[in-house]
């Protein structure tokens, strides 16, 4: 996987995360205190890293979903060489690999 898209799918699961923070109507500070770090860490984990472009743990992000009662699952997925998803017959659907 490119770091592009490394990046992108991070920020689409940080986006996720605060989403799902504001339904629950947690602050920041909530959520970094049940985390035990700083408010200001986890502003810098929604915000992408700012300017250093870092890239958060599996870890991390697991501890902040833990904190909202949710999961976070990475998914294996075939690409062609288009980077394009490779579409599977339901034969070989049940190859695809779940991190949990």
């Amino acid at each position: 996987m490119s770091t592009i898209a490394r990046k992108s799918s991070t920020s689409t699961i940080i986006a996720a995360l605060v989403v799902q923070r504001k339904r629950q109507k947690l602050t920041q500070a909530v959520v970094a205190e049940r985390m035990e770090t700083t408010a200001s860490a986890v502003a810098r984990l929604e915000s992408c890293g700012g300017k250093k472009q870092h890239s958060p743990s599996v870890r991390t992000l697991e501890k902040y979903a833990g904190v909202l009662n949710c999961k976070i699952e990475i998914k294996l997925i075939p690409l062609d060489n288009n980077n394009e998803v490779h579409h599977v017959d339901q034969s070989t659907q049940n190859s695809e690999l779940t991190l949990s």
